[in-house]
């Protein structure tokens, strides 16, 4: 049985949607695509949970899906700046987007996890 709504920081959501590590904890990011999932995801399983979980968790959030998209042109170059551009990138986007947004874990997107990599431990090796 999947579990109630949770509270995820708008940072760690659109980390899970654009591929880009916006929030400074990458724990707050398995905790998103665990939930949304329904699983205990490992490391080298990430970028496959965050493809799989993409459109589901934009399903939940529309008003994302613009911010996501646009996350990686808005990427500052790696710089003596980079630190700071990427501070005030996610200021504005917790500013635009909210602090938290709820998520539902999705049966749908697990079904579709467990289509592409099923329980074999190295078919999420794959790409």
């Amino acid at each position: 049985m999947m579990s109630e709504d949770k509270e995820f920081p708008t940072l760690a959501v659109l980390s899970a949607t654009s591929g880009v590590m916006l929030t400074r904890h990458i724990g707050e990011l398995y905790e998103v695509l665990n939930h949304v999932l329904g699983m205990s995801l490992m490391t080298h399983q990430l970028p496959n949970a965050s493809r799989v979980a993409e459109p589901y968790i934009l399903s939940q959030h529309p008003h994302l899906r613009e911010a996501s998209h646009k996350v990686k042109s808005l990427v500052p170059p790696k710089d003596e700046n980079f630190e700071e551009r990427m501070t005030f990138l996610c200021d504005i986007l917790k500013g635009l987007y909210g602090e938290s947004v709820m998520l539902s874990p999705d049966r749908e997107a697990r079904e579709r996890w467990d289509v592409l990599y099923g329980q074999d431990f190295f078919s999420t090796f794959r790409g």
